[in-house]
């Protein structure tokens, strides 16, 4: 395996030789690759450039699907709070949080809330029209609307109503517990521009017929008006999208005056940009462990910038729970599943694609959370054992053909289809993990899923036997994968995150009962029984978690580090270029 990753290495190293172009420092200035020139050497009049590998499909927080990463959407977004790299909360709209049993922050003995929150003084969208409360309960009317389905339910399904006070002073009254309640961060209840939805959105409810006008307005694309640190100028889709520093910016103006986020579907690509110095800076799974080696090596030692390479979100399989979509209906045997976990060579994943470098897991959540080694410990495990995978399938009915292959009473072989997101890190795993599969009898399938067909929604719901998600980087984003709640369909437009429609009555009370939790240990300890039943009903296979390779130029002061929670662009405003 690990002659495997010294041939990409290689042809990496080829793919970039010669590339060199100018220095990053030299062309800090430039405003973007489609022609246009900083006027100056100030970071306010200057782009950074951030690459990207996957193209978000809307700027709204809140639109359930798959919508790219999180730290696009943080340019041109603003919440009641912002969490920072070290997990603390910070006001972020509001000028002060809510605090547990206070004037601000009620609990009442039936278990009913009220919270209030007090927005800053003069906040503005990015059209220059005032943002007050009312947008905040205009907000709360649509993602709460009976029959949109636009928006992931939570919180809003736990609240009772949402009152302006005043322009400043907002009332939350809460029908439940609800942990976060005093730290609305992004995606629970972020204010949306009444002045510009209220008629789309009296039309829908009017008729529900106007749904799909409501919900394919370009207001929601290339005509989003949010207000983050920058305000959308353009969006060229599969290219960029093009952000102008925000003067009203509820924590002052962006030190930088533009930003750029380039779209790079191929890694190769970005790496090439690095060294030609045409990016400043490379974030979610822009560039994978390999190229960070060839940056390491050739880039940082010469000073071009910096390699930051930490555990990200985890990289894992589900299985397909939908019969009518299950081409391999054994798999909904648990002796099979756990069969085909122990036939699993995590090592050999490991050697291959991070050359021993990176990070096995036995579970979907972060290995970066504080109470990590607490919940490994109480996870069901699985080691590579092809002797134990042919035990579990024989009990479920298998055998071991002439052929070497485990095959049913029928003699057809076990053969699950298994796709991945189409890539140079996650087709080389699929093929270790297929190799360690027939080194103990199992057959498969592969298929890599192109990158326009993996934001689709349907195409990811809907296949036919194990498919790759992200383990996710929350105990919110990682439990919501496995929730009956989020089960796409036809009916729903095959929105949701739970995309192998695994359901079990007893996880879903488990999240019931966190998400009404409001003690931090308490809640430590339902996270580590939801993790311990994932491990044991096996609805997927954790594998890894990714290597996030984080490049920036050494012209860009920028912390870039993060926990969980956070995006590497949460203080997007204070970064600057160095004069």
């Amino acid at each position: 395996m690990t002659s495997m990753r010294v041939t990409v290495v290689g042809l990496v190293a080829l793919v970039v030789v010669g590339c060199g172009g100018t220095s990053p420092q030299s062309s800090a200035g430039r405003v973007s690759g489609e022609g246009r020139a900083a006027a100056s050497n100030s970071s306010s009049t200057q782009t950074v450039r951030i690459a990207v590998r996957y193209e978000i499909d809307n700027l709204a927080t809140k639109i359930i699907g798959p919508n790219g990463p999180t730290i696009t959407r943080r340019f041109f977004n603003a919440s009641q709070v912002l969490i920072d790299g070290s997990g603390a909360t910070r006001p972020y709209l509001a000028e002060s949080l809510p605090q547990l049993n206070t004037d601000n922050w009620k609990v009442f003995p039936d278990g009913r809330m009220e919270t209030t929150y007090r927005l800053r003084p003069g906040l503005t969208w990015h059209d220059g029209a005032p943002l007050t409360t009312e947008d905040f309960v205009f907000a709360y009317q649509m993602y709460a609307a009976p029959g949109l389905g636009f928006f992931t339910p939570d919180p809003q399904d736990t609240v009772e109503d949402v009152i302006a006070v005043d322009d400043r002073t907002m009332l939350i009254r809460w029908k439940s517990l609800f942990f976060d309640a005093g730290s609305l961060r992004e995606d629970y209840l972020d204010p949306l521009p009444r002045h510009i939805l209220e008629r789309h959105f009296n039309a829908f409810q009017q008729d529900a017929a106007n749904r799909e006008a409501l919900v394919n307005l370009s207001f929601w694309t290339r005509d989003y008006v949010g207000a983050g640190p920058y305000k959308l100028v353009e969006w060229s889709p599969g290219a960029h999208l093009e952000g102008v520093a925000f003067d009203g910016h509820a924590l002052g103006r962006p030190k930088i005056g533009r930003v750029l986020i380039r779209i790079f579907n191929d890694e190769n690509t970005t790496l090439t940009n690095v060294l030609a110095g045409n990016v400043d800076v490379t974030v979610n799974l822009a560039l994978r462990f390999d190229h960070g080696q060839v940056l390491k090596s050739d880039w940082e030692s010469r000073g071009g910038g910096s390699v930051l390479s930490n555990p990200g979100s985890n990289s894992a399989s589900v299985v397909q729970f939908r019969p009518e979509y299950q081409k391999t209906p054994a798999l909904h045997d648990l002796r099979v599943r756990r069969a085909v976990a122990h036939a699993i060579d995590k090592q050999a994943v490991n050697e291959g694609v991070f050359n021993g470098q990176g990070f096995p897991v036995d579970t979907f959540m972060s290995p970066r959370m504080p109470y990590f080694a607490e919940l490994d410990r109480a996870l069901m495990k699985y080691p590579y054992d092809p002797r134990r995978t042919a035990e579990l399938m024989a009990e479920a009915g298998f055998h071991m053909g002439p052929d070497s292959m485990l095959a049913g009473p029928t003699g057809e072989h076990f053969k699950p289809d298994f796709w991945v997101t189409a890539g140079a890190q996650y087709e080389r795993h699929q093929a270790i993990i297929m190799e360690s599969w027939k080194r103990a009898g199992i057959d498969s399938e592969p298929w890599a899923i192109p990158l326009a067909a993996g934001r689709q929604n349907e195409v990811r719901a809907t296949f036919p036997g194990l498919t790759q998600i992200g383990g996710g980087a929350t105990e919110d984003s990682v439990m919501r994968n496995f929730l009956s709640a989020q089960i796409g369909s036809a009916q729903n437009a095959w929105r949701g995150s739970n995309r192998g429609a695994w359901a079990r009555p007893e996880f879903d009370a488990l999240w019931d009962t966190y998400s009404v939790t409001l003690d931090g240990a308490e809640r430590t300890r339902q996270i580590i029984a939801m993790s311990k039943m994932l491990s044991e009903e096996i609805p997927g296979y954790p594998l890894y978690a990714n290597v996030d390779v984080r490049a920036k130029t050494a012209a860009l002061v920028a912390d870039l580090n993060e926990v969980p929670i956070s995006t590497p662009s949460w203080n997007a405003h204070e970064w600057e270029f160095r004069v």
